[in-house]
């Protein structure tokens, strides 16, 4: 009995380490600033410090941890040690959402159970967001024949040429 292994690498989709790599730096810094606090003054301050350091790390770290991987089959989603393989006929919709804490977020919608994150916005200055979501939605538009919908723009916030992925 043989099993039938697909090493096609596909297109991978992440932020860039230019993007989320002073966050984590300053993440440090927060940490840092706080272990000193404590140490010196022991203070309040000190744990004010300690835990936005943690927090902004945390949420760093689950932004940088985050792939997406496209081949000709399926649409995978990669983050920390566990992935999700979505086939490209069971993604129903490729939606952007804004959230207080995590921002600009991408999901893709399965025809049967819970979306999933597939992109997050890093920041303000994050320029491969708007690109990697028309990558996404053309690569998904085209495995799938779906055309797109009135309105898409309106609904996500951004333009009909990024969504399609072409300059803008």
């Amino acid at each position: 009995m043989t099993s039938e292994v697909n090493d096609e690498v596909g297109t991978v989709l992440s932020i860039p380490g230019t993007t989320w790599g002073p966050q984590l730096a300053a993440a440090l810094i927060y940490v840092g600033i706080g272990l000193a606090w404590l140490v010196l003054e022991d203070g309040l301050l000190g744990w004010v410090f300690l835990a936005l350091g943690v927090a902004f790390g945390v949420n760093t770290w689950r932004r940088a941890s985050l792939r997406v991987r496209m081949t000709s089959e399926a649409v995978v989603v990669e983050r920390h040690r566990r992935s999700t393989r979505i086939p490209w006929g069971e993604v129903r919709a490729v939606v952007v959402r804004r959230s207080f804490w995590s921002g600009d977020v991408v999901m893709l919608v399965p025809e049967g159970g819970e979306p999933v994150t597939a992109l997050m916005k890093s920041s303000w200055f994050d320029d491969s967001f708007e690109r990697n979501l028309g990558v996404l939605r053309q690569r998904w538009r085209s495995q799938t024949g779906t055309e797109p919908r009135v309105g898409d723009e309106r609904r996500d916030g951004y333009s009909a040429a990024q969504n399609t992925g072409s300059a803008s």
